[in-house]
């Protein structure tokens, strides 16, 4: 519908420049006949260098259906004339002109124009690149066929010059027919290629969609295994298939799925004996299903948006980096070690809610890379100075793929700002609103980040305090679980191929338990990143030390040396 609205508009004022006198050699194309009804306004067209006659007997061909290729050609001619015109203006300080204005020309059709090519230029910058393209092989292929030419008319030459040669001649100009056919046949393909260009557009049931993913393969292996509760394997990490589109301009879904992911089952059991069974619905391949919708047209460059559905909690600059942005092949402990009802959890968790997201320049560091505008932000290229997300959820961490099971809520919000282009502060923190009925579990996060880059040196840090509650059965045994811990990571960039990484980290999930399943952890990972095809597609190696506090067998196991290997690749 845009683009008929541009060759309309854009043919109404070329057609328009007819009573502006222009200098040109242009010709009328030999093939219009002169009593023809439309020879007066070929000859006008042409005369002004808007359109020419094909290459190379200069015809017309009146009678063919227009390219998309010939339709841009015609649209840049115009462009440039009045550009032209415009420029003319602007050098004579905006004067009146002396010449009178294009008759049926006015100045709302030119900024309407202007709106329209702006909006349509990726779509005339990929038809120009094609048709600079075609234009160059055609040529080629031009070329060839003069040369398969004058070999033909060398071989006719031959064949009326010695009769006893004909034999040979004939030959020759079999050679040179078969070498025609070769070049007919290169045409052909040519051709078929411009159609595969034009037909390669995925389509969809309505709108745009956008098909993307990531694959990781890990494998672990422990030093003393399995003396250390560790058994060697390799495993298929993620298989993240993602499927996102525009509805419109505002509006946008996504969905992602994880079909690696293994079903696990929660067991209940009385007196020794199971009494129950049921999925586990946070291992189901379910990951993400949401849509969205901008608070503003993409073109005035919108500030807010507004998600709702299955997806991450806006917690930990960590917890909502994608995979394939990772330092280490493993998130840290915080993000990653839980113990019962995922006390101290705190990032890289799913939950349904509605979340609005902020960014002053319209673009969001953790969007989803949804087709067009980026989860319904226009992208400028570079990242905000100042972005927020807030949200309301069901739990913080322990309900994905089910419904709510209370009437409480978790409020999350997350506040970046960036005081210089590679600096970044933030700070997060999530609470607890509702009536849980007979089940007070209360959920209270509060976290600080920073990072910072200092030319290949990479320094980021994390720390985080949560608080809890133990659930025995439907009973709350402990509403005051609070666990404290963070990290602090560094990396250097050896060449754009080579980094070298370094994290030392601390957990304590249930810090004031001192009893029997009172235990901390340390962990020192050393390792390094080779990118293949920058982090699309790269090789992470760690060696990872864990020093446990506490009694053994504890709730982390024993001291040991892991060795983790992972290869991830993006679509």
């Amino acid at each position: 519908m845009q683009r008929n609205r541009l060759y309309t508009t854009i043919l109404g004022i070329g057609l328009g420049f007819a009573t502006i006198n222009i200098a040109a050699n242009a010709q009328t194309p030999n093939d219009v006949p002169q009593g023809h009804w439309a020879y007066s306004a070929v000859e006008d067209l042409a005369s002004k260098g808007l359109i020419k006659g094909y290459p190379p007997e200069g015809k017309f061909f009146g009678g063919r259906t227009v390219t998309r290729y010939e339709m841009a050609t015609i649209v840049q001619r115009i462009l440039q004339r009045v550009d032209d015109l415009l420029a003319k203006k602007a050098d004579k300080g905006g004067a009146p002109q002396t010449t009178p204005a294009p008759q049926g020309v006015s100045e709302t059709q030119l900024n309407e124009v202007r709106k329209l090519v702006e909006e349509l230029k990726t779509e005339l910058t990929v038809i120009g690149t094609d048709l600079t393209k075609v234009k160059e092989e055609l040529k080629e292929l031009s070329g060839k066929i003069d040369a398969v030419k004058e070999t033909a008319d060398s071989a006719k030459d031959a064949a009326s010059k010695a009769g006893a040669d004909a034999a040979a001649a004939k030959a020759t100009a079999d050679d040179a027919n078969t070498r025609i056919q070769s070049v007919v046949d290169a045409v052909k393909e040519q051709a078929g290629r411009i159609d595969k260009v034009q037909s390669s557009k995925v389509e969809s049931g309505f709108g745009s969609v956008k098909f993307s993913g990531l694959f990781q393969v890990w494998s672990l292996n422990e030093l003393n295994a399995p003396n250390r509760g560790q058994v060697d394997t390799l495993r298929l990490r993620r298989a993240e298939l993602k499927f996102g589109g525009n509805i419109n301009p505002q509006a946008y879904w996504w969905t992602m799925i994880d079909p690696s992911k293994s079903v696990s089952l929660n067991t209940t059991s009385a007196g020794g004996n199971i009494t129950s069974v049921s999925p586990n619905q946070s291992s189901n391949v379910l990951q993400e299903l949401g849509i969205g919708y901008s608070l503003a047209p993409v073109n005035v460059m919108p500030h807010f948006v507004v998600e709702i559905g299955q997806q991450k909690v806006p917690m930990s600059m960590e917890g909502v980096r994608s995979s394939a942005k990772l330092y280490t092949v493993e998130r840290s402990l915080f993000n990653t070690s839980a113990t019962g009802n995922n006390a101290g959890r705190t990032g890289d968790i799913r939950e349904t809610g509605v979340m609005i997201r902020y960014a002053d320049n319209g673009v969001a560091s953790n969007n989803k890379d949804v087709i067009g505008n980026n989860n319904g932000f226009k992208s400028t290229g570079k990242a905000p100075r100042a972005e927020a997300q807030f949200g309301v959820f069901d739990d913080g961490g322990n309900l994905q793929n089910t419904t709510d099971n209370n009437n409480g809520k978790e409020f999350i919000g997350h506040l970046i700002v960036r005081p210089t282009p590679n600096t970044l502060l933030g700070v997060y923190g999530e609470g607890s609103q509702g009536v849980n009925g007979n089940l007070n579990t209360p959920r209270l996060r509060l976290g600080v980040e920073g990072s910072i880059t200092l030319g290949r040196h990479v320094f980021e840090t994390e720390l985080v305090r949560a608080r809890d509650s133990a659930v025995s059965g439907s009973t709350v045994t402990n509403n005051r679980v609070l666990s404290t811990g963070g990290y602090l990571l560094y990396a250097y960039n050896v060449s754009p191929k080579w980094q070298l990484v370094a994290r030392g980290e601390y957990w304590n999930p249930n810090r004031d338990n001192h009893g029997a399943a009172y235990a901390n952890e340390k962990d020192l990972v050393l390792g390094f990143q080779y990118f293949l095809t920058e982090d699309h597609s790269k090789i992470q190696f760690n060696w990872i030390r864990k020093n446990i506090n506490g009694p053994m067998p504890g709730s982390f196991g024993a001291d040991r040396s892991l060795f983790l290997a992972g290869f991830q690749t993006s679509l």
